[in-house]
């Protein structure tokens, strides 16, 4: 069985991350995707928020993880499972808004 072809694996990574129930819930979009590569885009909105006003710190690893999955999804294609057996990031400063 031959893989599919690129731009097949590319559409699918874009119904993917348009019909994700977990992508809406976070307002999260695809806002670019390429052959081993996806950018997720976030607005903060008021629910991204800790008590203290600032990005929660969960929200910057679960865009990095969905970008990771995405990127993944095109090069292994449709019906492929991916996952994240870890995720470490440090942060520099704290996120206040923007996207």
């Amino acid at each position: 069985m031959s893989e599919p072809d690129l731009e097949t694996r590319l559409a699918f990574v874009r119904e993917f991350a348009q019909t994700s129930p977990y992508y809406k819930s976070m307002g999260m979009t695809l806002a670019e995707v390429g052959d081993g590569h996806a950018v997720l885009r976030l607005e903060i909105q008021a629910q991204h928020l800790n008590a203290d006003g600032i990005l929660h710190g969960g929200v910057l690893p679960a865009i990095a993880d969905g970008a990771m999955g995405n990127a993944l999804r095109t090069i292994r294609g449709e019906g492929s499972q991916v996952f994240t057996a870890e995720v470490n990031l440090q942060f520099l400063r704290p996120v206040t808004g923007g996207t």
